[in-house]
């Protein structure tokens, strides 16, 4: 499990970053990915994996639309649910 999880996140970011994709958006991905496997772990929940690390995406893009702020970005909550839909993927039940 943690071996499929460190290459799934190693593989991703050297694709992202190969692909010019902003760097914010590489580390909400992994942040994601990582915050639902660390739950997973935990819980042996996929769902309860997959809510926790969408609310703490959502959460942190509603601290950022504060005043002064970088503000609300979706494209930020579509990395994370990248993120949780990779995290599904790699723990997928054949």
């Amino acid at each position: 499990m943690k071996t499929k999880l460190l290459l799934s996140a190693l593989l991703l970011t050297v694709s992202c970053q190969a692909h010019a994709v902003e760097k914010d958006k590489v580390q909400h991905l992994v942040g994601s990915l990582l915050m639902f496997e660390m739950v997973y772990l935990v819980t042996g929940d996929k769902e309860k994996a997959a809510y926790t690390a969408l609310a703490v995406g959502v959460a942190k893009e509603l601290y950022d639309s504060r005043k002064g702020s970088t503000g609300f970005d979706a494209r930020d909550l579509a990395a994370d649910a990248a993120g949780v839909g990779i995290g599904l993927a790699v723990n997928f039940d054949f």
